[in-house]
């Protein structure tokens, strides 16, 4: 058994798989968290590769499930092969496509699936409110646009996850 995806709670990972140097990301329960993909140097995964739009896929955790949307519509983002357009839940596994780069998700939300995010959450993320029933403060992390070394990226992650 994986111990670091608790069967219990919901949990989602992101991994840039080809296209782009390789980079990952976690997402826990009662952690919401937002991740921008796209070519401004402002995206939490910049990716400078040629036809990367600006705002090419936006992701959000809401802390119990993973969605997915590309905000502009251009339709050249592909999901398992289909366009992505509106907010896309994923449950289990999904190999997301744009101009070259691919990128692999997995997530877990608990039954019954939310039909939509929960954008309150996210809000309060953004703000620094601890998720409703709990006293945790939501950690803030920015990341760099600058390539990190795996042992970078762990030292991230764990400050993140240990605090």
């Amino acid at each position: 058994m994986d111990v670091t995806n608790p069967p219990d709670k919901p949990w989602a990972r992101l991994h840039v798989v080809r296209g782009a140097p390789p980079r990952q990301f976690r997402f826990e329960a009662q952690r919401p968290a937002e991740l921008s993909i796209g070519s401004a140097p402002a995206a939490h995964l910049f990716l400078s590769a040629s036809g990367v739009a600006p705002r090419q896929l936006e992701l959000a955790w809401d802390g119990a499930a993973l969605w997915l949307q590309d905000p502009l519509r251009l339709g050249c983002t592909l999901v398992n092969g289909r366009p992505l357009n509106e907010w896309l839940l994923i449950q289990g596994e999904a190999l997301i496509a744009f101009s070259g780069i691919r990128l692999w998700v997995a997530a877990r939300a608990l039954l019954p699936l939310p039909v939509s995010p929960d954008f309150a959450a996210l809000e309060r993320a953004r703000q620094g409110v601890p998720p409703m029933g709990s006293a945790r403060r939501i950690p803030t992390v920015r990341l760099p646009n600058e390539e990190l070394s795996a042992e970078q990226l762990a030292q991230l992650l764990n400050g993140v996850v240990g605090s």
